[in-house]
């Protein structure tokens, strides 16, 4: 496949030393398990210190490969990578002084408190004995768990248990933290709590490093500073949210309620959905770039004619590039088994 000119462009910035003072760095990361099965392809990449880092790939991309990697879990095949100034395999005492993480399931012990997982992980990561019962306390507001601070993490809920996974991430106010879906199991309140947590010790406090994995775009929007896309274990885009709609989207998206119900002259344009008296069309681009206030113009043009009550104009998803994307590795992975199956 061919690369990516971002991807490409990033791991050059890498290669000439571009980027040597940035907070995470890898090098050609790669991981290769037993039995030939390639997870993570030349990863190539670097994040400044205070940004939030949107990792994104549905399952069997490689995201949570990389990350074991990047925390120690997992031996890169080739490749290596730098935390802090510090090399993942020939310094990994000092690496992991650099980081916090939250794994993809809760890592916790049912038997001991809320309070009690965050002075055991404060301790281990060298909290003064003096200032641990303020950190702890800190902490426990920091992420709402006030009320729950005595219970036993096995009594928790799936959202409290993920909240907790992240405090003790976040203990010590380690440079980098890695969130593997950190909002998984969330209501609707608790996960925005939780973004806000996010945003303020990255892109706003610039006091940690972040990377995050995630199968939610509107979380990604929100909080992430940049963002790549993984496709088949290879980083397929790479740049800021807004970049990539620029780049990858290649249209307007046109949502419309009817006065009337039925069909109208719209052969130029894409239906994406019905439902009743509301459509939701695709108006591709072609070489010239679709302009709102033309597309604007048209519609007002029209309005009448074709019975529009209300209507809206908004430019490509996150989501719909994601889509694209992870199709494309449905695509291939459904080659892999025909041809693996002799169809």
């Amino acid at each position: 496949l061919e690369i990516d000119e971002d991807v490409e462009r990033e791991a050059q910035r890498v290669a000439c030393g571009g980027a040597d003072e940035d907070a995470v760095k890898l090098m050609g990361l790669r991981k290769v398990y037993p039995g030939g099965k390639i997870a993570v392809r030349n990863l190539s990449f670097g994040l400044k210190r205070g940004e939030c880092f949107g990792f994104l790939g549905i399952n069997g991309a490689g995201k949570t490969t990389t990350m074991k990697m990047l925390t120690g879990d997992v031996h890169p095949s080739h490749g290596t990578a730098t935390l802090g100034g510090f090399d993942i395999l020939s310094q990994q005492i000092e690496v992991r002084r650099q980081i916090g993480y939250c794994p993809q399931f809760d890592a916790l012990f049912d038997l001991l408190t809320v309070r009690e997982h965050l002075e055991l992980f404060g301790a281990i990561k060298g909290v003064p004995q003096n200032l641990l019962d303020r950190v702890v306390t800190e902490k426990i507001h920091q992420l709402n768990l006030t009320d729950f601070e005595n219970k036993l993490a096995g009594s928790l809920s799936g959202g409290n248990k993920r909240k907790l996974s992240v405090a003790i991430a976040m203990i010590g106010n380690p440079a980098i933290i890695f969130l593997d879906e950190p909002s998984t199991g969330m209501d609707p309140v608790s996960r925005r709590f939780m973004w806000d947590v996010i945003a303020n010790i990255s892109t706003r406090g610039k006091e940690s490093t972040i990377v995050l994995t995630t199968h939610s775009m509107e979380e990604c929007e929100a909080l992430c500073s940049r963002v790549g896309i993984m496709v088949g274990g290879r980083l397929r885009c790479y740049g800021s949210v807004q970049h990539l709609k620029s780049r990858f989207g290649d249209g307007l998206m046109l949502d419309v309620k009817l006065k009337l119900s039925g069909s109208f002259g719209a052969e130029q344009v894409l239906v994406m959905e019905r439902q009743n008296d509301f459509c939701r069309f695709k108006v591709r681009s072609s070489t010239e770039e679709v302009k709102l206030s033309k597309m604007f113009a048209l519609i007002e043009e029209v309005k009448t004619k074709i019975h529009i009550r209300e209507y809206s104009v908004s430019q490509t998803t996150l989501e719909q590039i994601f889509n694209s994307f992870a199709s494309q590795q449905e695509e291939e992975q459904g080659v892999a088994r025909g041809v693996y199956q002799g169809n």
